[in-house]
């Protein structure tokens, strides 16, 4: 290498991600500006910690309770990595909620390093 490499490096140790659902908990298809309005919210407050994140498509399976049956639903995955985990603990179970609530969902996952929460 050429010259002396100088560059600041960031560490953000913490992982975290929320799901959006794109279907409410009656199953019914979210409309496009619903999804736009979670996704806005939640990458706006979790772009205030990590200053990026990323949003990937998905697919969600789980088993039903009551029947045993597989169930599965598209969905949208926010990845953002913070420094202040502390912070993004709060920020993260009230954002869950805030979907939970906005969508009727019966239930919303989060992460924190690779730690599965059901709210």
């Amino acid at each position: 290498m050429k010259g002396d490499l100088v560059m600041d490096v960031v560490k953000l140790p913490y992982k975290t991600i929320i799901y959006i659902p794109l279907k409410d908990g009656h199953n019914k298809a979210l409309s496009q500006i619903a999804i736009d309005i979670l996704l806005e919210e939640c990458l706006k407050q979790l772009i205030s910690l990590g200053h990026g994140a990323t949003v990937i498509d998905g697919m969600g399976y789980w088993e039903e309770q009551l029947s045993g049956a597989i169930t599965s639903s598209k969905t949208k995955l926010i990845i953002c990595y913070v420094a202040d985990i502390k912070k993004a603990e709060v920020l993260i179970l009230k954002l869950a909620l805030w979907v939970k609530e906005t969508t009727d969902s019966e239930a919303i996952c989060f992460e924190i390093n690779n730690c599965l929460y059901i709210v």
